[in-house]
C-alpha cells in the first residue's frame, strides 16, 4: 500500500482553501500556505483556527496554516498551486528550493508555467517534476473572512509535465488527490491551450454598462453571456483550436470542454451561451466585479492568457484576429497594453524557436 500523501496547497485566496478542504474531507493530510507578502489573506483562517466550507463540500476543516515555506514545502509529496498566475513566480520562488526529490509541484491554472519555469527546476539537483492543468478544479467564492463556498467540482481536466515523459508520473500523482481524473495531454502547451480561462475577457468586455452601472449585482455567466458574445467566444476558439492543430494536438471545443467539466451539472445546448446558462454550477455569482480595475480574473486573463496565445499563433503561422481584437479593446478599456506588456514567449523560453525545435523541447524539456 502506497504511504498517505501529504498535500501542500499554496494560495489561500479562494481556490486554495477551496482545495484544501476538499481534500481534508477526503481524509487527506493537508497544509495551507501563504506568502508572508499575503499574510493577510491567511490570517482570518488562522484566527478562526480553520476553513468553514460550504456548498458541494460542507464543513470546518483544519489543515496546518502557515507562511513559512521550508515548512509548508519540505515533506509535501505534491504542492498545489492554486493561486493567481501573477504570483506563480514568488511561489516556485519561495517553496521550490524546498521541495524533496520526487515531488511534484503542479500549477492549477497553468497559464503557461510549464515551459515558463522549466529552466528553474531544470537547475535543481532534486528531481522535482513541474506540471499543470487545464484550470482550477472548483468554482468557488470567499463569502467571508474565513469560509469559502465551492458551487461546483469539475469531473475530468487534462494535465501534462515538462518534460512530458514526466507526464505518467505527475498525472498518476494528482489522481491519488481523487480531487477528479485527471486524463494525460501530450504536453504542456496542449494544456495551456484548453484553458476556457481565455474566454472570460468577451464577457467582461460587452458587459461594462451593465457592470459599472450595477456595481457587479448581476450573475456573470447567467446574465451576462447572449447569443452574440457566445459567437465571439466561438470565434476565438476556432482560433485557439487551429494553434492546437498546428501543434499536432486536437483540442476539445468550448462546448464540449465545458459539458465535460461540469458532468452532473445540467449543462446543455449547441453553443457556448446555451451551455453556460444551463450550467446550474453557474447560478450563483461567482465573480464579483464593482469595476473592471477590480477585477483581478480579468487582468489575469489578459496579461497571462491571451498575449503568449497570440504570439504562438504568430510562430506557428495560425491567424488570431478575434484575440487581438479583445487585446486592442482591452487597452482601450484599461488603459494597459496586454499586448506587449503581457506574458510573452520570450519569457516562456520559446521564443524563436522552430515547431520541430519546439516539440523537442516539449517532449525532453532540454
Amino acid at each position: 500500500m502506497p504511504k498517505p500523501l501529504h498535500i501542500t496547497v499554496a494560495g489561500s485566496g479562494k481556490g486554495g482553501p477551496s482545495m484544501a478542504a476538499h481534500l481534508m474531507s477526503m481524509g487527506f493530510a493537508v497544509t495551507l500556505y501563504e506568502t508572508p507578502e499575503f499574510a493577510f489573506k491567511i490570517k482570518p483562517f488562522i484566527r478562526r483556527g480553520g476553513i468553514e466550507c460550504s456548498g458541494e463540500v460542507r464543513g470546518f476543516f483544519k489543515p496546518v496554516l502557515t507562511t513559512d515555506a521550508r515548512e509548508a514545502a519540505a515533506e509535501a509529496d505534491i504542492v498545489m498551486t492554486a493561486c493567481m498566475a501573477m504570483g506563480h513566480d514568488r511561489l516556485v520562488r519561495e517553496l521550490l528550493p524546498h521541495m524533496k526529490d520526487g515531488a511534484l509541484m503542479a500549477f492549477n491554472t497553468g497559464y503557461f508555467a510549464g515551459t515558463r519555469f522549466r529552466p528553474k527546476f531544470a537547475r535543481r539537483r532534486q528531481h522535482v517534476l513541474l506540471a499543470e492543468t487545464d484550470v482550477l478544479p472548483y468554482l468557488c467564492l470567499r463569502t467571508g473572512p474565513h469560509s469559502v463556498r465551492i458551487d461546483g467540482i469539475k469531473k475530468e481536466m487534462g494535465a501534462a509535465a515538462i518534460p512530458a515523459s514526466d507526464t505518467p508520473e505527475a498525472v498518476r500523482l494528482l489522481n491519488r488527490t481523487r480531487i477528479l481524473k485527471f486524463v494525460p495531454a501530450p504536453h504542456v502547451l496542449a494544456v495551456s491551450l484548453a484553458n476556457m480561462n481565455l474566454f472570460h475577457a468577451p464577457i467582461v468586455l460587452f458587459n461594462l454598462a451593465a457592470s459599472e452601472n450595477t456595481k457587479g449585482d448581476y450573475i456573470f455567466y447567467r446574465d451576462g453571456v447572449s447569443p452574440g458574445i457566445g459567437a465571439i467566444i466561438h470565434a476565438m476558439d476556432a482560433e485557439r483550436i487551429e494553434i492546437g492543430r498546428r501543434l499536432g494536438v486536437r483540442l476539445t471545443d468550448c462546448v464540449r470542454a465545458t459539458k465535460k467539466y461540469y458532468a452532473g451539472y445540467g449543462a446543455r445546448g449547441n453553443r457556448i451561451d446555451q451551455v453556460l446558462r444551463s450550467n446550474r454550477a453557474y447560478a450563483k455569482d461567482v465573480f464579483p466585479m464593482p469595476s473592471v480595475k477590480d477585477f483581478m480574473v480579468f487582468h489575469q486573463d489578459l496579461a497571462y492568457g491571451l498575449p503568449p496565445l497570440v504570439e504562438l499563433g504568430g510562430l506557428l503561422k495560425a491567424p488570431t484576429p478575434t484575440f487581438r481584437m479583445i487585446l486592442d479593446l482591452s487597452r482601450l478599456v484599461t488603459g494597459v497594453d496586454y499586448a506587449k506588456e503581457g506574458l510573452n514567449l520570450r519569457q516562456l523560453n520559446i521564443a524563436g524557436m522552430s515547431k520541430a525545435r519546439l516539440m523537442r523541447y516539449l517532449q525532453r524539456g532540454d
